[in-house]
């Protein structure tokens, strides 16, 4: 490519082209542009080698994936409201936590065999991480099940705030005492009050 604000070259004859002007041929000088689609069986058009598009996104995948991504945040929000809820129910968080990781790993996979792309796909791997340390963090809820159930009996039979305190004092003995027997049970230091 030569400069565009020099003057025009007048070595030319009139009606010739400069070099760089001409269309560029195919190597076997057949006159076919280099920009332009190579003929394939029928002729030039559609058949021409090259990369093949990226096919669009199915719209009714793409619906599907994010209807699974929705229930699966649902499922994920449930389980955080059942941590925190008194005995009985607390019981439900670990089982809603591992439902909205399973409705997760769906709606990845529903996302990719749509061919989506953007929050399609980024929300439920989102989705999928926050489930799995959700369901860690709420499985250890299970350890202390007979903990929480005697602090629930506790706390309904308190009359007294000071009976309301002992409650929790045992509640904290208790949750101690299993992290020690686990800890102990596996040959790892016990921590020291």
């Amino acid at each position: 490519m030569g400069n565009p604000w020099a003057p025009s070259d007048q070595s030319q004859a009139p009606g010739r082209q400069a070099p760089e002007q001409q269309p560029a041929t195919t190597p076997d000088g057949g006159g076919w542009p280099e920009h332009a689609p190579a003929p394939g069986p029928h002729g030039p058009g559609p058949h021409a080698p090259g990369p093949h598009p990226v096919p669009p996104p199915d719209p009714a995948g793409v619906a599907r994936a994010a209807r699974t991504t929705m229930w699966s945040a649902a499922a994920l929000l449930v389980g955080l409201l059942l941590s925190g809820a008194s005995y009985p129910a607390m019981l439900l968080a670990p089982v809603t936590a591992l439902t909205g990781f399973v409705l997760a790993i769906l709606a990845v996979v529903r996302a990719a065999r749509a061919r989506a792309r953007g929050p399609v796909v980024v929300l439920p791997v989102v989705l999928l991480l926050a489930s799995l340390g959700w369901v860690v963090v709420s499985a250890q809820t299970l350890l202390y099940v007979d903990a929480a159930r005697d602090y629930q009996q506790c706390r309904s039979a308190a009359l007294t705030q000071q009976a309301e305190r002992t409650c929790a004092l045992q509640l904290e003995d208790d949750m101690e005492e299993r992290l020690r027997s686990m800890l102990g049970s596996r040959g790892l230091p016990t921590p020291r009050p």
